[in-house]
């Protein structure tokens, strides 16, 4: 995903002076071959938002608040990720590999970015506002993948230097991690989904 920050509402960069992506209006589902299925993206984000860690040997489940009610956005975003500019501590961000469960199947893999806060209490913040939880826009159906040989890499570079909304050089891509196996979460995935927690 793209990149932007902001630091209030009054003060959000106007658009000609941010790397601007088109709006996504819907997520691609590739079914192997040219088959496609799509979904629209306003119905994607209205998705509940689980995440699991790992503690040790336990799995923890906590759900994103996305909306509808406690005063929470929708913080989901198909093109940026925005992180406001004095935010304390920053969040840490890490690879992960993201999954649409529907009754209790697997149905779809896609990479993804854990993008969280830490409090000095321990709590982990995960919706800090709009554009804070970054969602991939092309999702695998597990039924035309083989699931162990899938691999998630990723890439990041800076600013243009010709400016906002210019061309991007691929060269300028740095590579962060490639080829990292999924196995392990796929692992814990399906260990959850055997025998879930009562919520």
């Amino acid at each position: 995903a793209e990149t932007g920050a902001c630091s209030t509402a009054d003060d959000v960069l106007p658009p000609q002076e941010m790397n601007v992506l088109p709006p996504v209006t819907s997520v691609t589902i590739l079914k192997g071959g040219s088959t496609l299925q799509s979904l629209p993206a306003g119905y994607v984000t209205s998705f509940p938002h689980l995440v699991i860690t790992r503690d040790g040997s336990d799995f923890k489940v906590s759900d994103i608040p996305t909306g509808g009610g406690g005063g929470f956005v929708n913080p989901h975003s198909f093109t940026d990720l925005w992180v406001p500019d004095a935010m304390d501590p920053p969040p840490a961000m890490r690879l992960a590999l993201s999954a649409l469960i529907k009754d209790g199947q697997l149905r779809c893999v896609l990479p993804g970015i854990d993008s969280f806060v830490t409090t000095a209490g321990g709590t982990a913040w995960r919706n800090w506002g709009l554009n804070s939880v970054p969602l991939a826009s092309e999702w695998l159906d597990v039924g035309y993948v083989p699931l162990d040989q899938l691999r998630i890499s990723a890439y990041a570079r800076g600013p243009s230097p010709d400016g906002p909304g210019a061309d991007i050089d691929p060269a300028a891509w740095k590579p962060l991690l490639e080829g990292l196996s999924v196995d392990q979460a796929l692992g814990s995935l399906f260990s959850i989904l055997s025998d879930p927690p009562p919520e």
